[in-house]
């Protein structure tokens, strides 16, 4: 399962962990899938996109409308292959 948790944007651009609420905090999983497999991709953008929705309106509902709310891989989370993807290179 790879974890994921809730970060919002101000306006400024900051970011930083959501919270205000269990579901805000939560540390959100969904099932490892290869990225070629374009039904599990359809199935996470889903899950992603019902997720973000949801957060969006209850931080609205508890703090207003100044910050954004996404969902982000947690970095503690990834293997070496998924920093690889992302361009980094390390040297053991």
């Amino acid at each position: 399962m790879a974890k994921y948790v809730l970060m919002t944007t101000d306006e400024c651009g900051d970011e930083f962990r959501a919270y205000g609420s269990e579901f805000l905090s939560a540390e959100h999983e969904f099932p490892s899938f290869d990225e070629d497999d374009d039904a599990m991709c359809d199935a996470f953008f889903a899950w992603q996109c019902s997720i973000e929705e949801r957060a969006n309106r209850e931080w609205s509902e508890i703090f207003g409308e100044e910050c954004s709310v996404h969902l982000e891989r947690e970095f503690s989370d990834m293997s070496v292959s998924d920093w690889a993807r992302l361009g980094y290179s390390f040297d053991f």
